[in-house]
C-alpha cells in the first residue's frame, strides 16, 4: 500500500494465509525497513515504473527461492497500482493478479470518493465530517493536507481504519522493533509527499492505469470493499470490465471499506482459494 506502506503491521491478521500461502511481505523503494536501509532517504528520480521494476526483482527472486514457474501478486491501494504495472511487464512471472482498494484512474476515484464520504456523512448527520469536507471542497485538492482531510472523515466510517488501530499492528508485527517502526512510519511520510506532492502535483495524481492498455496475458481479480471511500468500487469495477484478460472477476466485500483485506482476512483468503 502506501505510497510507502509496507504491509508488515498486516501480518498477524493475515496469520491465517500462510495455512494455504507463502506469504512475501516487499518493502519498496521509500518504504519501511529498505527506507531504513537506504539511511531514510529517497532517489529524487524514483518512478511508480522504478519501484514496479524493483517489484518484478522481488518476484524474480520468489520464483527462484520457491522453486515456482509464477507466483501470485496481491497489490492494495497504491500496491494494486504497481501490481498492475508488474503484470503487464512480466506475465510469465504471475500465476494471478488480485487487486484491492483497486486505483484506477486517481482524478476520478478522488471525484467519486469525495460524493461518497460527503454523503454519508450527512447520512449520518455527523455534522464535523459534513463542515469539514465542504470547507475542503470536492477534488482535485490544491494540498496533501486537504487529501488527508478527506482520508480521515472515509477511514472514519469503516472498520479497523483508525490510526490507533493501525499503530498498534504496527507494533505487534513479528520481528519489528522501534527503529522499524519509526521507518515505515517517517518513509511513509516522504513517499506521500514525493508521489502526491504537497500542492499535489506529484505522479500519482496524474495517474490513469487505462494508459497501459486493456489488453492482460494474466487472469485479474478485484476483491473490493463496498463501502470503500478511498478507491470506489464502482470506478474498479468499471475499469475490470473494460480491460480483456483470460479470467476476470470482480468480487465485492458487503459491508467491507478500504481495509476489507484485514478486516474479511478469512473472505479474502477462500476467495482467492476459489
Amino acid at each position: 500500500g502506501g505510497p510507502g506502506g509496507p504491509m508488515v503491521g498486516q501480518a498477524l491478521p493475515l496469520l491465517e494465509w500462510e495455512r494455504d500461502l507463502v506469504v512475501a511481505h516487499w518493502h519498496q523503494p521509500g518504504a519501511g525497513r529498505t527506507f531504513g536501509a537506504a539511511k531514510r532517504t529517497i532517489d529524487a528520480t524514483m518512478t511508480i515504473e522504478s519501484i514496479a521494476r524493483d517489484g518484478i526483482l522481488v518476484a524474480e527472486y520468489l520464483v527462484k527461492r520457491l522453486n515456482a514457474k509464477r507466483i501470485v501478486i496481491v497489490g492494495w491501494s497504491w500496491g494494486s497500482a504497481l501490481g498492475i504495472h508488474m503484470i503487464k511487464s512480466r506475465p510469465d512471472l504471475f500465476v494471478a493478479f488480485f487487486g484491492t482498494g483497486q486505483v484506477v484512474d486517481m482524478r476520478e476515484g478522488e471525484s467519486v470518493a469525495y460524493t461518497r464520504v460527503l454523503r454519508k456523512a450527512r447520512q449520518l448527520g455527523d455534522m464535523d465530517a459534513v463542515a469539514d469536507l465542504e470547507r475542503i471542497g470536492p477534488p482535485p485538492y490544491g494540498s496533501l493536507d486537504e487529501l488527508g482531510t478527506h482520508r480521515k472523515w472515509a477511514g472514519a466510517y469503516e472498520e479497523y481504519a483508525s490510526i490507533p488501530s493501525l499503530v498498534v499492528a504496527e507494533f505487534l508485527a513479528p520481528r519489528t522493533s522501534l527503529r522499524d517502526v519509526y521507518d515505515l512510519i517517517t518513509g511513509l511520510m516522504r513517499s506521500q509527499n514525493h508521489f502526491y506532492g504537497s500542492s499535489m502535483d506529484r505522479p500519482f495524481v496524474d495517474l490513469d492505469l487505462r494508459r497501459l492498455g486493456q489488453r492482460f496475458e494474466v487472469p485479474v481479480f478485484v476483491v473490493q470493499g463496498l463501502e470503500d471511500d478511498y478507491t470506489p468500487p464502482e470506478v474498479s469495477r468499471r475499469y475490470l470490465n473494460w480491460i480483456d484478460a483470460p479470467v476476470k472477476e470482480f468480487v465485492g466485500l458487503q459491508g467491507a471499506g478500504h481495509f476489507g483485506i484485514v478486516s474479511r482476512a478469512s473472505e479474502f483468503l477462500a476467495i482467492m482459494n476459489e
